[in-house]
């Protein structure tokens, strides 16, 4: 609703509040959403006045997380800071963990991992550790693909690569994604050397819809990593 009301302070939000409430709740459960609203913007304003904390430290990420909780207690009553903030704090709560096993030189790499394992299992719902798995996934495979990419691998190291790392079907859909990334770039290298005039056409005949709204982004990205210094040595 906050985004909704394009209001630029509480007095123009609240105004057209009971308008949005109206819109998406029925009539019995709207004064109290009003009061959650009007206290929701009250606790907001007064957090742009707490320090944040510096990128990195634990300590004053803790600091921090303490002082907005205790910001959130003048606002709200338990049940409601669990239903409206309860998994961003579960969230925040792990990020601090994380931090702090990271920081920890006394762990040994397998102590750490073991503190993250714990900590994942003491924050985070079983959705949110599936969304994690994916997103860390997701992150290995890009590493693991740029890796594969630097030493020039054929297709076939790239898919024993894969297989063994993700399995088979991972191996086959990442497969299947560099053959499209390959047929792309082939694409932009024919349109990029073509002339003005058959560069109209072969907009329309190369590319298809979706793919012409990418034309642009995809050629001024292109031309800013060939502007890019090569790194020292020439490697």
């Amino acid at each position: 609703m906050l985004s909704e009301a394009h209001a630029d302070n509480k007095a123009a939000f609240m105004a057209k509040a009971p308008a949005l409430l109206a819109k998406y709740l029925r009539e019995d459960w709207r004064v109290r959403a009003l009061g959650l609203l009007e206290r929701y913007v009250d606790m907001q304003e007064a957090l742009t006045s707490m320090q944040p904390p510096a990128p990195g430290d634990p300590a004053q990420l803790r600091r921090a997380l303490q002082a907005r909780e205790e910001m959130r207690r003048r606002y709200f009553a338990p049940e409601e800071i669990e239903g409206l903030f309860g998994d961003q704090i579960r969230q925040d709560n792990f990020m601090a963990d994380k931090l702090e096993a990271l920081a920890n030189t006394a762990l040994t790499p397998e102590q750490r991992t073991a503190a993250l394992v714990r900590s994942e299992q003491a924050w985070l719902s079983p959705e949110q550790r599936e969304v994690r798995k994916e997103a860390v996934a997701h992150a290995d495979v890009m590493q693991q693909t740029a890796a594969l990419e630097a030493r020039g691998a054929s297709p076939q190291e790239r898919f024993a690569a894969r297989s063994e790392a993700y399995g088979y079907e991972v191996a086959r859909n990442l497969a299947a994604l560099d053959q499209e990334n390959q047929d792309w770039n082939a694409r932009l290298d024919r349109y990029a050397g073509a002339s003005e005039a058959e560069q109209a056409q072969l907009r329309e005949t190369l590319f298809n819809e979706t793919e012409r709204l990418r034309l642009s982004g995809a050629l001024a990205m292109r031309s800013a990593a060939a502007r890019k210094p090569a790194p020292p040595g020439g490697q």
